[in-house]
């Protein structure tokens, strides 16, 4: 009976251990498709993304505006400012074209760096 229970502890500890080794990003970056969604989009399309960041520390010393973003297949026309909609949650709208790039594939991605390893996200979407 003793001997079940020092292997209980033992796998116990191993999994706790490598719990703390696993990448978890300090900010959840998500996006969404809020105009019309399609399987496909072709040049001249308008698609208006969603995107939400939730602050994991909820006080991040890097500020909304310096989240960067990157994009491929698409130009961006406008955008909202950065809203806390929740604690600790903040939202901003972006509306892009499609522009022929020579590729089968849309791309947006966001980039937040700090000391507490930031967050990263892309979204994809064919044309």
């Amino acid at each position: 009976m003793r001997i079940f229970k020092v292997i209980k502890v033992i796998v116990i500890s191993i999994l706790l251990s490598c719990g703390f080794l696993l990448n978890v990003n300090a900010c959840e970056i998500i996006f969404k498709v809020i105009s019309e969604e399609k399987k496909e989009y072709k040049e001249g399309d308008e698609i208006i993304f969603s995107i939400e960041v939730k602050l994991t520390h909820r006080v991040c010393p890097i500020a909304m505006q310096d989240t960067k973003f990157t994009y491929d297949g698409i130009k961006v026309i406008g955008a909202t400012k950065w809203e806390e909609t929740k604690p600790g949650i903040w939202t901003r709208k972006i509306k892009s074209q499609v522009i022929n790039n020579g590729k089968t594939t849309i791309m947006l991605s966001a980039q937040r760096k700090c000391e507490k390893d930031g967050g990263f996200s892309t979204i994809q979407l064919n044309k």
